[in-house]
């Protein structure tokens, strides 16, 4: 993985964690941190409009979407899971 790899791959999981965090907010819960860990469920009290919410967010922050495609979007389970989506992506379109 090049630099310039690396940054990006870093500021997709910046991203998801910041989007979490407010979709965590707007629903009134505290986290002390988003990890990549954490189950979007049992963890953070997701629910399967917080997810779609979640997918539209990254979509216009990032420019693309890895569950159009790439990755069901029902094999999501933790905040990892999601920026695994998102790199792999990433990677495969760098790739071509």
């Amino acid at each position: 993985m090049n630099t310039e790899e690396r940054v990006q791959s870093a500021n997709v999981e910046k991203t998801v964690h910041e989007v979490v965090r407010q979709i965590v907010e707007q629903k009134r819960l505290t986290t002390p941190e988003i990890k990549n860990d954490q189950r979007l469920i049992a963890d953070l009290g997701f629910e399967s409009l917080d997810l779609a919410q979640l997918v539209a967010m990254l979509e216009i922050r990032l420019n693309f979407d890895p569950f159009s495609n790439d990755v069901a979007i029902t094999s999501m389970r933790t905040v990892g899971d999601i920026v695994d989506a998102y790199q792999f992506t990433l990677k495969k379109t760098a790739a071509t």
